[in-house]
């Protein structure tokens, strides 16, 4: 430890470990020395480090060292990241509610879902106490202590945080399956927005949902969110694991709403005739030789709302209630007419989330 000099007064507990406040005098950076309080407990810190080498992820805490005993040569303890950003434990108090920041905590969450589920990592104690963000804003998971690398690993004892628990769980020799995590992720979008006293009754259940049936957590965002968003939540809380959705439809589906109203729609003919979409413009009617079509931005896609005449999408009949390509040709006449048709080109902008 001659490489790390203790800051007086920064010491922290909570679970199996205690967690010290330390300078890497090495490198000039403040970071934590976590062991566990019992050593007997410290099969967790051998399965922190084995899930966390394993992970590839900007939403994953970095582990730098290993403290080794240098008279036993057993570890005594790891070096990890300083997150020296915020907590969401109070989150729920803040007002107003932000939608946009509420779907960036929850779409930052879900990215290290699926980058975890990717390497097969099931976290297993997923919640608010063991989500932090850096000084820039980027949201972090740590505390691997419980986590599992094995597909056919088998729990005799539910270790994690009991609200936080699916109903699986509470079976005799539960198969530890990343639907659990997605369970968990759904209880931290509910405690995002209310203390666990304003939770639906059957989500404080043991088992859940044992004797009383869920109600949508829509019944709290009250319209704040878009409703596939709560449909989306409420699906990862399902009793039964396989209709919960994995981690990359959750990360789909909430970038698609965070890029709400980002998009830009440009239709240009003989790069002289410009039409743009966009959310200060929603729609344009575009009438040529042959043939006309509408367009409508919707936030999310580009739909065609109106066709008279002879309309082409990359040489398809258009048709109404389609989407446009990202990028397409849009055609004004048959194809029999040759030269005297006349051409569109569309091309939609591809905006960017950046946290």
């Amino acid at each position: 430890m001659k490489r790390y000099t203790p800051i007086k007064g920064r010491t922290f507990s909570g679970g199996f470990g205690n967690l010290q406040l330390v300078r890497d005098t090495y490198l000039d950076r403040e970071v934590l020395y976590k062991k566990m309080s019992q050593p007997k407990d410290n099969d967790q810190l051998v399965n922190e480090i084995q899930s966390l080498s394993k992970a590839r992820s900007r939403h994953v805490i970095e582990i730098y060292d290993l403290i080794i005993n240098p008279d036993s040569g057993l570890l005594e303890g790891i070096i990890i990241e300083y997150l020296k950003g915020r907590d969401y434990l109070s989150y729920h108090k803040e007002t107003p509610f932000n939608s946009y920041s509420y779907l960036i905590i929850l779409y930052q969450i879900s990215q290290a879902l699926f980058d975890l589920h990717s390497s097969n990592i099931v976290h297993r104690d997923l919640k608010l106490e063991n989500i932090k963000s850096t000084e820039t804003g980027v949201l972090k998971i740590f505390d691997f202590g419980l986590s599992s690398t094995d597909e056919d690993y088998l729990t005799k004892l539910n270790r994690g945080t009991v609200i936080y628990a699916a109903p699986e769980l509470y079976k005799d020799n539960a198969k530890i399956t990343p639907e659990m995590d997605i369970y968990a992720f759904g209880i931290c979008a509910w405690n995002l927005v209310s203390s666990f006293k304003g939770f639906c009754t059957a989500l404080l259940e043991r088992p859940p949902m044992s004797y009383s049936a869920y109600t949508s957590i829509g019944n709290i965002l009250g319209g704040k969110v878009n409703n596939e968003i709560v449909s989306l939540i409420d699906s990862c809380l399902s009793y039964d694991p396989s209709l919960r959705p994995n981690a990359e439809r959750l990360v789909s589906i909430i970038y698609k709403h965070l890029l709400y109203n980002k998009h830009k729609g440009l239709f240009v003919e003989k790069s002289s005739s410009i039409y743009e979409l966009s959310y200060s413009k929603t729609g344009v009617r575009i009438k040529l030789s042959h043939g006309e079509i509408v367009v409508n931005y919707t936030g999310f896609d580009f739909i065609i709302s109106g066709v008279l005449g002879d309309v082409y999408i990359n040489n398809s009949p258009a048709q109404v209630g389609n989407s446009l390509p990202n990028a397409c040709l849009i055609t004004f006449g048959k194809p029999d007419l040759g030269s005297s048709r006349r051409f569109v080109t569309f091309l939609s902008s591809h905006p960017e989330l950046v946290i």
